[in-house]
C-alpha cells in the first residue's frame, strides 16, 4: 500500500514540475518577443505564426519518425477530426494572438488581469462536470494567485486599468482561448499521443492563422538576431512549454494547472529585472511573494 501512495506522490510532483516548466520558459518567449516587436519589426501576427507552423512541422516530422502508421490516425475519426480542429482554432491560436490583440490596444497588465478569469471558468466547469464544489486547496490557491498577480500588474490601483470595448473583448477571447486550450485535448489525450494531437493542432492553427491574417505581407528585418530569436520563441517558448504543459496537466488536472501559469507574471517580472535593468517597487515583492505561496498550498495534499 505504502509503495502505490509513493508512486502517486512522484507522478503528481512529477506533473507539478512538468507544468511549472511551461510559465517559467513562457515568461522569458515574452521577454524576447518584446525584444523582436521593438527592434526587428516582428509583429504579433508574425511570431504567432512562425510558432505554430513550425513547432507543428517539428512535432509532425518527430511523430513520423516514430510512428509512421499512426501520425495521421487522429483524421480516420471524425469526431477526433473535429475535437482538434476546435482545438487548434477555439485553444491553441485563440489564446496565443488574443493575448497579443488585448496588449495592442491595452496594455500588458489588463490583458493579463482579463486572461486571468481562464482559471475561474475552468474551476467552474471541472466542478459543475464533478458536481461537487472546488477543494480547499484549489479554492484558496485560485484566491490568492488571482490576488498576487492583481498586485503585480497594478500595483493594487484600479485606476491604472484602461479597459477599452477592443481589449475588452480580445481579453476575454483570450481566457476562452486558455480554457480551451486546457479541457478540449482531454478526450483526444486519452486515445492518441500529446505530442501527435498538439503537433496536428499548431501545424492546422498556424496555417489557418497564414491564410487569414497574412503577416508575410508586412516586411521583415532578417538578421542574425532575428533568426536566434523565432528559433527561441519555437523550440522553448512554444513546443517544448505547451507539450509539457499538457502532459502535466494530464497527470494533476486543468484546474490546478491553470493555477500553476499564474506564476508567469512573476518570472516576468524577475527576468526584466535581471536581464533589461528594470527596477521594482515594495508592492511587487508582495504580488510575488502571495503568488509564490498560493503555489505552495496548491503542492500541500489535500
Amino acid at each position: 500500500m505504502g509503495n502505490v501512495n509513493d508512486t502517486s506522490k512522484k507522478l503528481y510532483v512529477q506533473g507539478l514540475l512538468l507544468v511549472l516548466i511551461a510559465p517559467i520558459l513562457w515568461a522569458i518567449n515574452g521577454n524576447i518577443g518584446s525584444y523582436l516587436f521593438k527592434y526587428k519589426g516582428i509583429t504579433p501576427e508574425h511570431l504567432t505564426m512562425f510558432r505554430l507552423v513550425f513547432s507543428g512541422i517539428i512535432l509532425i516530422i518527430i511523430e513520423t519518425y516514430k510512428k509512421s502508421k499512426e501520425v495521421f490516425v487522429v483524421f480516420k475519426d471524425r469526431s477526433d477530426l473535429l475535437r482538434l480542429l476546435y482545438f487548434a482554432f477555439l485553444g491553441l491560436m485563440t489564446m496565443q494572438y488574443s493575448y497579443f490583440a488585448a496588449v495592442r490596444f491595452s496594455n500588458a497588465a489588463t490583458a493579463t488581469i482579463i486572461q486571468s478569469l481562464g482559471p475561474f471558468i475552468i474551476v467552474i466547469i471541472t466542478s459543475i462536470g464533478a458536481k461537487k464544489l472546488p477543494t480547499k486547496n484549489i479554492t484558496y490557491a485560485l484566491v490568492f494567485g488571482l490576488l498576487g498577480e492583481f498586485l503585480l500588474v497594478t500595483h493594487g490601483r484600479l485606476d491604472q486599468l484602461a479597459i477599452t470595448p477592443k481589449a475588452l473583448v480580445f481579453g476575454l477571447l483570450a481566457a476562452i482561448g486558455l480554457v480551451n486550450y486546457n479541457l478540449s485535448p482531454i478526450e483526444l489525450q486519452k486515445k492518441h499521443d500529446t505530442s501527435l494531437i498538439i503537433g496536428w493542432a499548431m501545424l492546422i492553427a498556424g496555417i489557418g492563422f497564414a491564410i487569414i491574417f497574412r503577416p508575410l505581407e508586412t516586411p521583415i528585418e532578417y538578421s542574425l538576431g532575428t533568426v536566434f530569436g523565432i528559433g527561441y520563441v519555437v523550440i522553448f517558448g512554444t513546443l517544448i512549454p505547451f507539450l509539457s504543459y499538457l502532459m502535466g496537466s494530464k497527470i494533476i488536472g486543468p484546474d490546478k494547472s491553470s493555477i500553476i501559469t499564474l506564476i508567469e507574471p512573476v518570472m516576468s517580472t524577475i527576468i526584466a529585472v535581471v536581464f533589461l535593468n528594470e527596477s521594482f517597487v515594495f508592492i511587487d515583492y508582495i504580488g510575488m511573494a502571495i503568488v509564490i505561496f498560493a503555489l505552495f498550498v496548491l503542492s500541500r495534499p489535500e
